[in-house]
C-alpha cells in the first residue's frame, strides 16, 4: 500500500515514469512471492492507470484485469 502512495505521490509530480518504476517494483515483489501479497490489487490497477497515462493501452489493458 505504501508503494502505491508513494506511486500516486510521484504522478502528482509529474514524475510518471518514476511512478512506473516504483509501482514494478512493488509488482517484482509480488511475483517473487509467488502472488500471495495482500493488497496488491490496486497496485495492479495503479499500473494499469499509470501505463494508460503513458499511453501504453494495451499493458495498461492487461494490469486492470490481472
Amino acid at each position: 500500500m505504501s508503494i502505491s502512495f508513494l506511486s500516486r505521490l510521484q504522478l502528482e509530480r509529474g514524475q510518471l515514469f518514476a511512478a512506473i518504476d516504483t509501482c514494478q517494483k512493488a509488482l517484482d515483489h509480488d511475483a517473487q512471492a509467488d502472488y500471495k501479497i495482500p493488497f496488491t490489487g490496486s497496485t495492479y490497477l495503479l499500473m494499469g492507470e499509470l501505463l494508460f497515462l503513458s499511453g501504453d493501452v494495451e499493458t495498461a489493458e492487461k494490469h486492470v484485469q490481472r
